[in-house]
């Protein structure tokens, strides 16, 4: 609510309170929104691009005030600004700083004296001070926003005002500046972050949407995987394959690498697999170091599966030569062996088969002793490779070689 105007009583001869009306008051008016502009607009100095200055009108109550300084308090004053504060005459040549100056810029009094005020802000020149200048016989301020430079070459983000001191004596321009290194390195923390929380919107709706996509296309793709398995048809299987490897990449966030086509358009690729050359599906090997073992494995695979080629080798190494030529589809392959293991014969045929663009052959570990890590990683769930425990029945080799011969052919190891 407004406040009444104060009156004023004055007595007079007769004793009664004579009124006189109550003091104007004069209330500065507000600055105007201010906008930074720049500088230089056609430089290519890029630390003049990064110069910018804002300026609006004095108020009269700081003109009125200005002249009614004391300048016996001028040097008490200086000294207790908290801004770097730097005197210089209008050619912009430095006669006065304070001692925040000496702290903020890293240099001595002595040798900021007689220093341009142009040596210590970055891609500053003559341009800026006739700016100045401009502004200052226009009695207005002038705001800049740039980059000083201290003593050891290091630099930090300032705001300057820029003001104009008048004596009788001689005209001055005051520089003050402030260090807003924090305030700038805030500022780029906030547009960071601004910029995550933006990208994690997105993240959201792509998720919400495949969430919504998947749960729509569960229903056909499992029907259509089905329909794949009724007619026995490994290419139809594959392709559904490739899309549901693409939708759980992109419900799991994984990102996908644009391609761009002959066009210059972006797109997404599918996941594909190579195409893979099948090993023999009629080509068996058996490999175990024990001949009689050997012997008995091979001889009643052979009854079993008279339209079997059976193959018999003595140790890992002797198991990789014989497969590089007979490329079988099954191995029945024991895991502890001298001159070369089971699990590394393993790992020189998966690597032979990479090479060559060969589907892994199936195999059937045998062995008495505990898996290692590594072969529990390769056997996984045991719908491609099994490991089968020793002392193992004629029963178990059997059916296990007769349930991988019948899987279909897409299962194989990667």
């Amino acid at each position: 609510m407004a406040k009444k105007p104060l009156r004023i009583y004055k007595s007079s001869g007769s004793g009664t309170p004579a009124s006189r009306p109550a003091p104007r008051l004069v209330v500065p008016p507000a600055p105007a929104v201010r906008s930074a502009i720049p500088v230089y607009r056609d430089s290519t100095n890029q630390d003049q691009l990064t110069i910018t200055q804002q300026v609006y009108e004095h108020p009269e109550v700081h003109r009125a005030r200005s002249r009614e300084a004391a300048n016996s308090r001028y040097e008490e004053l200086l000294h207790s600004i908290y801004d770097a504060v730097a005197i210089t005459d209008l050619n912009g040549v430095i006669r006065e700083v304070n001692a925040r100056a000496e702290h903020v810029f890293g240099r001595e009094r002595d040798s900021m004296i007689q220093k341009n005020i142009t040596q210590l802000i970055a891609g500053a020149d003559e341009e800026l001070l006739k700016v100045v200048r401009q502004n200052v016989n226009n009695r207005r301020f002038t705001i800049l926003e740039a980059v000083c430079l201290r003593e050891d070459g290091s630099r930090f983000f300032a705001e300057i005002v820029v003001n104009r001191l008048r004596s009788e004596e001689q005209r001055s321009l005051c520089f003050m500046f402030r260090d807003i290194s924090e305030r700038k390195k805030a500022e780029s923390e906030l547009v960071n972050v601004n910029d995550q929380l933006l990208e994690a919107e997105k993240i959201q709706v792509r998720l919400d949407t495949i969430s919504t996509l998947w749960y729509e296309l569960n229903n056909p793709l499992q029907i259509l995987t089905c329909m794949a398995e009724l007619d026995r048809n490994p290419e139809y299987k594959r392709q559904l394959a490739r899309i549901v490897g693409v939708l759980e990449q992109l419900r799991e966030q994984s990102s996908l690498d644009p391609i761009v086509d002959d066009n210059g358009e972006s797109r997404y690729p599918l996941a594909t697999e190579p195409e893979l050359n099948a090993c023999a599906a009629d080509h068996l090997m058996v490999v175990d170091d024990e001949a009689v073992l050997r012997d008995i494995f091979a001889t009643s695979l052979r009854t079993e599966f008279p339209y079997l080629t059976v193959d018999a080798a003595g140790n890992g190494e002797e198991a990789l030569d014989r497969f590089r030529s007979g490329r079988h589809g099954l191995i029945v392959l024991d895991v502890s062996m001298p001159v070369m293991s089971g699990e590394e014969a393993y790992a020189q045929i998966a690597r032979y088969c990479e090479a060559n663009r060969l589907k892994i052959p199936r195999v059937i570990f045998c062995t008495g002793f505990v898996l290692s890590d590594s072969l529990k990683a390769t056997i996984g769930d045991g719908s491609v490779h099994v490991c089968l425990q020793k002392p193992l029945t004629m029963t178990e080799l059997v059916e296990a070689v007769r349930s991988r011969l019948a899987g279909p052919s897409e299962g194989e190891a990667r």
